[in-house]
């Protein structure tokens, strides 16, 4: 570093008894500009602290930091092609806040080396657990501990509400008096994880035989990298990529069709967009399972090719959500407070098993289809992977229909 002043990446450094790698040193003047490089949007709490310890480590060793910087993903960055990333990333000045907290980092390795230094330490689990990540050793602090078995945190959106219930002594839902709960759907949790009994409404059932035939159930999934791959994308923008399609009849027939976009690096959006649209055709419900998603998907599509907007708009107005139906009229105590696919099918369908698959949710088929377009990977993995997206997909599809069936027979 002193006899070559170039850019260093990954520098390994170590003061203190505190190891560190710094992402990026620059150098500035007579000393260094210290960049942490963020996967995140913008600059958060955490990450400052990140990269106080980066500096402390940095002055104790020797090296000079006269300026500190996180660089984020700009969400405004447009890839225009030909491997030009300039802009991808956005510095944001840390130097003012990073050298306040670099004065306490000494405490906090003193701290460290004290926890190190005694036997394992007893503390429940809790909030520290999972914010700002969930902790690697979640699962086996929780071992062999009281933990309620419905706990109050399984109560959707209602986080102050389980923090006043767990300082009131209740930790488990079946604890809780009723009185002390107002939501429809938190009452409702609380019934059917007491008594043990699902609870379906025969408006579930009014709801579903409104609707027409054929009824076609569909599915997407997406790549949303930070690194954006075709031109025209942004970070993180979702790329459908996958769809799956049950058809059911009338008289009980079911039929299946599934699209998996080519990885041979050209953008899967346009093929995409042309299988879905000929296998919806252009009547009947479309059922989906948190429409949001898929509704979103089919309006960007619209911006990007214009020349389908109006097929793409209908598709989107035949659009029927099922999670709402789910969420408004059916609970299962397994459930535990959720009412993803995931959660509600094992309850009406347990044949129909997730952890069987390969590729068992929506994190996996990304980072799937991410390896099939790495032209290093060997074409027999990558005939196995395409086969595992393909009965994933299916599976979801498949998993609505099972659910819509259910709830059709009240």
């Amino acid at each position: 570093m002193n006899s070559e002043r170039r850019p260093l990446f990954e520098g390994a450094f170590s003061a203190d008894g505190i190891f560190i790698r710094a992402d990026l040193l620059i150098p500035e003047g007579t000393g260094w500009h210290l960049v942490e490089v963020k996967s995140s949007t913008k600059v958060k709490p955490y990450q400052q602290e990140d990269a106080a310890i980066q500096k402390y480590v940095l002055q104790n060793a020797g090296v000079s930091v006269v300026r500190t910087s996180l660089a984020v993903i700009d969400t405004e960055f447009i890839y225009q092609g030909g491997g030009d990333y300039a802009g991808l990333l956005r510095r944001v000045d840390v130097t003012d806040s990073v050298s306040r907290l670099a004065v306490l980092v000494a405490e906090w390795g003193r701290n460290a080396g004290v926890v190190l230094s005694q036997p394992e330490p007893s503390v429940e689990t809790g909030k520290q657990c999972t914010e700002p990540h969930e902790c690697q050793f979640r699962a086996y602090c929780s071992a062999g501990s009281n933990a309620a078995l419905f706990p109050v945190s399984i109560l959707p959106n209602s986080y102050h509400l389980a923090e006043k219930l767990r300082g009131e002594g209740y930790e488990d839902i079946r604890d809780v008096p009723e009185s002390r709960l107002t939501n429809p759907i938190h009452m409702r949790i609380h019934r059917v994880t007491c008594s043990g009994q699902a609870e379906l409404d025969v408006a579930a059932q009014s709801i579903l035989s409104t609707l027409p035939w054929p009824r076609r159930y569909i599915d997407f999934e997406t790549l949303g990298e930070a690194v954006p791959r075709w031109p025209g994308t942004r970070p993180f923008q979702q790329i459908p990529f996958q769809w799956s399609c049950h058809t059911e009849y009338s008289d009980g027939r079911l039929h299946h069709e599934g699209f998996l976009a080519p990885y041979d690096g050209g953008d899967p959006r346009l093929a995409f967009l042309h299988t879905l649209l000929k296998v919806c055709g252009t009547d009947g419900p479309l059922l989906v399972w948190n429409a949001s998603f898929e509704r979103t998907r089919i309006r960007e599509l619209a911006q990007v090719f214009e020349e389908y907007r109006t097929p793409l708009s209908a598709l989107e107005s035949r659009m029927v959500d099922l999670l709402p139906i789910a969420r408004n009229h059916y609970y299962h105590r397994e459930m535990r407070g959720s009412w993803s696919i995931k959660s509600v099918l094992p309850t009406i369908a347990p044949e129909l098993k997730y952890d069987e698959l390969d590729i068992g949710d929506g994190g996996g088929a990304q980072r799937a289809y991410a390896q099939l377009l790495d032209p290093e990977m060997p074409f027999d993995r990558k005939s196995d992977i395409a086969e595992a997206l393909k009965v994933y997909c299916e599976r979801d599809t498949l998993a609505m229909v099972r659910v819509a069936q259910y709830f059709g027979e009240g």
